[in-house]
């Protein structure tokens, strides 16, 4: 498994994780990886999808990803 695939997979994990912990289960999810600014993928992602709530975790969370990517916080 490559690096990304890795991140991607335990993105996933951990949003379902948190989903089911909020009870919130059946709720739409979505994880995504661009090389593009984090800014304009999510405005983008959101007119894609036609959502008015995106929420976005800043904190708590020290992975690979944010050593590799940074942080968007």
């Amino acid at each position: 498994m490559d690096p990304e695939e890795f991140l991607i997979d335990a993105a996933k994990k951990d949003l379902d994780q948190l989903c089911h912990r909020l009870g919130c289960k059946d709720a739409e999810k979505a994880v995504r990886v661009s090389r593009h600014s984090a800014k304009s993928e999510i405005v983008n992602f959101a007119g894609e999808k036609g959502v008015d709530l995106i929420v976005l975790g800043s904190q708590g969370r020290h992975r690979l990803n944010e050593l590799l990517a940074g942080s968007t916080a």
